[in-house]
């Protein structure tokens, strides 16, 4: 086996799990983005408050606490909790897993409305 070979054989190990990590973290946001647009449409039942509207509150507190979060240093955990605490549970768990979820569900939710 050539050192070339050596190294290789570890890569494509990290490749694969870097792969199956990303494809469970995408069936996961994808989950979660349907669990939102179902609270979405059972808060819209509920309350007969118009699905856009709703959909376009839940995109501006994603987009708020995401703002906020990209600008923590400067602003402090007080302010980020309090956004934090005033979202759904669902949109809780979205923003637990990071920006770059934050930013696919905020696009998906632009194209819902």
């Amino acid at each position: 086996m050539s050192q070339f070979q050596s190294v290789l054989k570890p890569m494509e190990k990290h490749q694969a799990y870097k792969l199956m990590a990303t494809k469970a973290s995408a069936r996961k946001m994808q989950r979660i983005l349907d669990q939102l647009l179902n609270e979405i449409d059972d808060k819209h039942r509920a309350t007969r408050k118009d699905v856009v509207t709703l959909t376009r509150e839940s995109q501006q507190r994603l987009m708020h606490y995401k703002e906020l979060y990209l600008h923590r240093e400067s602003l402090g955990e007080g302010e980020l909790q309090i956004v934090y605490q005033n979202m759904t549970i669902t949109e809780q768990c979205l923003a637990n897993m990071g920006v770059l979820a934050l930013t696919h569900v905020i696009k998906a939710l632009d194209k819902e409305c």
